[in-house]
């Protein structure tokens, strides 16, 4: 078994310089022939481009499992291998490393690529998607983040873990919902169907969707590369944040959170950038009493 996990962690950290190397193509250079030459180097040998079916499920449960909703899994597998008929029992080197490329670095028709893949589906522009299997999808990407935000060891993180803030599966749902439902562009008009058009658009401004697909992608393929940095090995991930720093929550009573993880990451992807760095706790009845202009003053005092 021991064998078997160690051939499994090598497996995964070739994959994983391939797809590094195929990132910095994206940024750097487009000639085929650079990805070809590396991918060579680093897998000592010109035979491995495929993947086995059992292998990728290896790597799901053992680098990816404790921390990726069980939904995505699927999407993932579907992306990878294909659906239906038209499953696959082998992936190419480039269709792994495309999966996490196209997430973070992709355009916005190699992002609707992924969506459709995931939901078992060829990208056509003639092609509807079902509103539910979007906000699934949705909310699987939100879930993921979530459990990543759990299981970080950030001192962000865990500055508003300390006071009581969780992420309930409710409220992840919402989140997740709340993400998938401007797809149409009108919020009071229940969706059942959406066009690749609206699609389209709905990828070019959606700034959050963009932001936890990049987070969760960067952490599950364990990119976080430095300049300078040739290791083979992935790097240990990057922590997954999207919440603000924190000042002066040390002083807020030990009682359960009325907002919770998700409230914050959806109300702080709506604020001026410049502002979405750090909160201040502010005012607090237990604190400070219930004076008004106590209340008032705290508002306006510099920050």
């Amino acid at each position: 078994m021991v064998k078997v996990l160690n051939n499994v962690q090598d497996l995964f950290k070739s994959l994983t310089c391939a797809t590094i190397t195929l990132v910095g193509m994206r940024l750097e250079e487009e000639e085929e022939v650079v990805w070809e030459n590396k991918k060579k180097t680093l897998t000592k040998s010109n035979t491995l481009h495929v993947v086995l079916s059992k292998e990728i499920l290896l790597i799901f449960q053992k680098f990816w499992g404790p921390q990726i909703d069980p939904r995505l899994a699927q999407y993932l597998t579907n992306f990878l291998f294909g659906a239906g008929q038209q499953k696959s029992p082998t992936v190419d080197f480039n269709r792994f490393a495309e999966l996490y490329v196209y997430n973070v670095r992709g355009t916005v028709e190699e992002r609707m690529i992924v969506i459709y893949n995931c939901l078992g589906m060829d990208y056509n522009e003639d092609v509807e998607l079902p509103y539910q299997l979007l906000k699934e999808y949705c909310e699987s990407i939100v879930s993921t983040y979530m459990k990543m935000l759990k299981s970080s060891s950030s001192k962000r993180v865990r500055s508003w873990q300390d006071k009581s803030f969780r992420a309930s599966a409710s409220n992840v749902q919402a989140l997740g919902e709340a993400v998938a439902a401007t797809v149409g562009g009108d919020l009071d008009s229940p969706q059942h169907h959406c066009t690749a058009a609206q699609l389209s658009k709905w990828l070019q401004t959606n700034v959050l969707l963009r932001q936890l697909a990049e987070l969760v992608y960067v952490n599950l393929y364990g990119i976080n590369k430095k300049p300078g940095d040739e290791s083979p090995a992935p790097l240990p991930p990057a922590a997954p944040s999207l919440l603000p720093a924190v000042d002066g929550l040390e002083a807020m009573p030990d009682y359960p959170a009325v907002i919770d993880l998700s409230h914050i990451v959806w109300v702080n992807s709506h604020l001026p950038h410049k502002y979405q760095h750090k909160w201040r706790f502010l005012f607090s009845t237990n604190i400070h009493g219930e004076s008004f202009s106590t209340m008032t003053g705290e508002y306006t005092s510099p920050y």
